[in-house]
């Protein structure tokens, strides 16, 4: 049977668990988009002075920036969908959101089990960080599973 919680943090609701998730996510993956176009503004302005090995250090950084700004840019996305699916009661948003954030997570575990391979230092963080990602999930199935059942309930049909 899989895992359903019934409290956030075992003492807010479901509904405040995913609020927070939804507001939190929107706001920190706007601060990384700002930051990553800061970078992008950076490197194109040092791109004209710059030759050889210096030169191929900031084309990698500006990559990394472009592709730092489109990620985010995509969990932006993701975070609003959450929003508007729990603001407005709809459950196929949440499982739009569950979906694309899973597949979010698992190239956000490729890039960082890659991440640690080039620098070890970098394993303990991410260690961390995917635990709330999965706890965060967690709340948000269990509360778009609250959602199927309190609509079913509602339309007369039994709760699988």
């Amino acid at each position: 049977m899989a895992v359903v919680l019934k409290t956030f943090l075992g003492c807010f609701k479901l509904r405040t668990g995913c609020l927070f998730m939804g507001y939190s996510g929107a706001i920190t993956s706007m601060l990384f988009i700002m930051f990553s176009f800061a970078g992008i503004i950076i490197t194109g302005q040092r791109e004209g002075s710059l030759k050889g090995d210096a030169l191929y250090v900031n084309n990698v950084i500006l990559w990394a920036c472009i592709f730092l700004a489109v990620f985010c840019s995509i969990a932006f996305g993701l975070y609003v969908v959450l929003l508007v699916g729990v603001q407005q009661w709809r459950p196929k948003l949440v499982k739009v959101f569950l979906i694309g954030m899973t597949v979010y997570l698992v190239i956000s575990f490729i890039l960082a089990v890659v991440l640690t391979v080039m620098n070890p230092t970098f394993g303990i963080r991410f260690v961390i960080t995917f635990a709330w990602s999965i706890y965060y999930m967690l709340v948000v199935r269990s509360y778009y599973f609250k959602m199927n059942e309190e609509t079913q309930l509602e339309s007369g049909m039994k709760p699988v």
